[in-house]
């Protein structure tokens, strides 16, 4: 894809809608692949709720919410975490043939929903099978958190962190690695910063506001 303003327009691939519909990039006062940059960026810091970072810091609510220890906890996070790696493949190709926008899109959506069921997992649990010492049945709880991290890690570390970085690549050839770096600048500081502002959430609106204002 060309990465000068001279010739601003990628040359749609086959299969794939033109990259002139909804609009033609080609009328912007500037090259459009700078545009799609700060998306793309902005998009990658939209994953932070699946990334590790972002589960993180729910850590403790979550072990007191569910009754399970830490061990076994980041067990359903382990299984969660690899289980999802095995679908990106499948999702690449998938956004090959859709394209970014659309995968962006439904891949945003998912991650929404599934903070939704992270919010309430604890009840979910309690649901399905009943308590133990007011706690949810234990391997009801680790069933119910491993779907949980499943989808946020496909969602969020997994769609979102791809779609946008490839999408960003698109657009760019010469300056491939300048973007990715400018990227990454932004996108390291933001994760890093993540923990502080969830921490902030949680003790102004509670774990689950806190993940229900992000879904939002």
């Amino acid at each position: 894809m060309p990465d000068d303003s001279t010739q601003p327009l990628a040359t749609p691939t086959t299969g794939v809608a033109s990259s002139r519909i909804p609009f033609d990039p080609a009328r912007w006062p500037f090259f459009y692949g700078w545009f799609i940059v700060v998306l793309g960026t902005i998009g990658i810091l939209m994953s932070i709720p699946g990334q590790t970072m972002g589960v993180s810091a729910f850590t403790d609510s979550l072990i007191d919410a569910l009754g399970l220890t830490r061990v076994q906890l980041s067990t359903a996070y382990m299984f969660g975490t690899i289980a999802s790696s095995f679908v990106l493949t499948p999702v690449g190709r998938l956004s090959d043939r859709v394209g970014s926008r659309v995968m962006a899109f439904w891949g945003a959506v998912v991650l929404g929903l599934v903070l939704v069921w992270l919010s309430q997992c604890d009840r979910i649990a309690i649901f399905l099978r009943g308590t133990e010492g007011g706690k949810p049945v234990g391997w009801v709880a680790f069933a119910v958190i491993l779907v949980g991290f499943f989808f946020v890690r496909l969602s969020g570390q997994g769609v979102l962190t791809l779609i946008n970085r490839n999408m960003m690549m698109k657009w760019f050839s010469r300056y491939r690695g300048l973007v990715n770096a400018m990227s990454g600048l932004f996108v390291s500081f933001g994760f890093s910063f993540a923990p502080r502002i969830l921490k902030g959430g949680m003790a102004d609106y509670g774990w689950r506001g806190t993940w229900l204002l992000i879904a939002a």
